[in-house]
């Protein structure tokens, strides 16, 4: 059975005040699984509780190209602008994956960060144990988070245009994550964000809508709470 690390105790008091001083998260998942999402929730958290924002290294900026996008400005006048658009490119993917491991490595090295999130799809141990091994040669505590494996959450989250069937081979041919790595569980954060999301809908609603009350109606918001649970 695998070690497992729950996301609270790494980031949140009193466990934080104990974790080790160099760590380094793996997220590992196919495409529209949530990899980013959760590297966000994490360098916001740890933010949060006053630590330094950790370094993310994510594969999906190597295929961020600046196009030009025709817009309108604030009073209706067309104008173009550049932005950084995704664009996959297979052909390109192994050699960005290269530079995304001698950026890792590089990381590791300088010693400017001492938490790191590499967000990548790791389909195959061997795309990130030489990272993973790496890392903890240089004093590093290691974590390995996997994600979401359900294809029809991937596709509704995909914004990368990636096809269902490239989705899918990669779901089938995904390898379960080593016992001898500690797992990182996430999932506390995720629930933590839905019901925040939830709660934030509501609000929303509430000021919308005129509150009428009479003598047989009287608002009950500590008798009612939305709870949504991932699982």
């Amino acid at each position: 059975m695998p070690n497992y690390t729950m996301v609270d105790d790494l980031l949140c008091p009193p466990g934080r005040q104990n974790r080790p001083l160099k760590i380094a998260i793996i997220l590992r998942g196919p495409p529209g699984s949530g990899k980013s999402f959760v590297a966000k929730l994490i360098k916001d958290k740890e933010v949060e509780q006053g630590g330094s924002a950790p370094r993310i290294l994510s594969l999906d900026d190597y295929f961020l190209v600046e196009k030009e996008i025709e817009t309108k400005d604030d009073n209706g006048k067309k104008v173009t602008v550049k932005e950084m658009v995704y664009e996959y490119e297979e052909a390109m993917e192994q050699s960005y994956v290269t530079s995304l491991i001698k950026a890792f490595k590089k990381n590791i090295i300088d010693g400017f960060f001492n938490f790191i999130i590499l967000d990548c799809i790791n389909e195959k141990i061997l795309d990130y144990e030489e990272m993973w091994s790496f890392a903890k040669t240089k004093g590093f505590k290691v974590y390995v988070c996997e994600m979401e494996m359900d294809l029809q959450i991937c596709l509704k989250r995909n914004i990368h245009n990636r096809t269902e069937d490239e989705i899918n081979r990669i779901i089938d041919y995904f390898e379960p994550t080593p016992s001898y790595h500690q797992k990182l569980d996430v999932n506390s954060m995720l629930q933590d964000q839905a019901i925040e999301e939830v709660d934030m809908e509501d609000s929303e609603e509430t000021q919308e809508k005129p509150i009428v009350q009479n003598e047989d109606s009287q608002d009950s918001h500590e008798d009612t709470q939305d709870i949504i649970v991932i699982r």
